[in-house]
């Protein structure tokens, strides 16, 4: 999935037909699953750019004592 199509919303479309096509090929050969098939629910909202404080890096002692 690529951003513009989550900013299209064409997200879901895409995520319905390969939920499609995983229960489809779940049904023809149910000896290749030994599991559920994938989560193919949407993510929701996605933040990209994070809101929270910076923390502080710590500064490191310089040691030229004596030098």
């Amino acid at each position: 999935m690529i951003p513009y199509q989550r900013h299209t919303e064409q997200d879901l479309q895409i995520l319905r037909r390969r939920h499609a096509v995983y229960q489809q090929a779940r049904r023809q050969h149910p000896e290749r699953w030994s599991q559920e098939t994938r989560n193919l629910t949407p993510a929701g909202t996605v933040e990209l750019i994070s809101c929270r404080p910076k923390m502080e890096r710590p500064r490191h002692q310089e040691t030229n004592q004596g030098a």
